[in-house]
């Protein structure tokens, strides 16, 4: 019975997870972007606050025919009628300083699902019981909290990351590289933005 609760539970997390996944071109609809990314440099984060209809979108790209640099915040609540606000960011922060940082964060050579190093986030220890050593694995599934879609375009690199809840694991796992170094980089957007995405 367990068993049957446990996939009912993961299924319904999955079905979730899903639906984002479709969601943020949804997001681009719904504020006018295009749904390829056509520039050569070219970021944009979406962030969904899991049980909320809260959706932030962050984009940063380099016009190669103006020569300019745009930066652009959106916070998007779906519903009816869905409302989009455009937050001003300050036209004297640097969006080149920020997309040079951005290419010395190491994202570019992250993974683009959490699963690759989903092994990392288990807690594995041997316990004795009775005449036995056994293998006790904790595995810890936070379901909620924020979610992260980023496109991210450099050159000829071109990825898609998606990471659920990362805040919270590393609190959790504080020595797993790939969560420090995913939210070193929304640090560094958050930084830039004065404010949290």
């Amino acid at each position: 019975m367990k068993t049957i609760k446990y996939l009912a539970i993961l299924l319904f997390v999955v079905a979730i997870h899903g639906l984002y996944a479709q969601e943020y071109k949804k997001l681009d609809a719904i504020i006018g972007l295009s749904d390829t990314i056509k520039n050569s440099s070219e970021l944009r984060i979406y962030k969904k606050v899991e049980i909320t209809n809260y959706n932030a979108v962050f984009t940063l790209s380099y016009n190669e025919t103006t020569k300019i640099w745009m930066a652009n915040l959106y916070e998007v609540y779906l519903g009816k009628p869905n409302r989009v606000v455009k937050i001003n960011i300050d036209p004297s922060k640097s969006s080149e300083l920020l997309w040079l940082k951005i290419l010395v964060s190491n994202i570019a050579d992250l993974p683009e699902k959490m699963s690759s190093f989903e092994y990392k986030l288990n807690k594995k220890t041997i316990v004795k019981e009775g005449d036995e050593y056994q293998i006790r694995v904790q595995i810890t599934d936070i379901v909620d909290g924020d979610l992260y879609e980023v496109r991210y375009k450099s050159n000829k690199i071109n990825k898609e990351y998606r990471y659920s809840n990362p805040e919270s694991y590393l609190k959790e796992f504080p020595d797993v590289d790939e969560l420090k170094t995913f939210m070193d980089f929304i640090t560094t957007v958050e930084e830039f933005l004065g404010r949290k995405l």
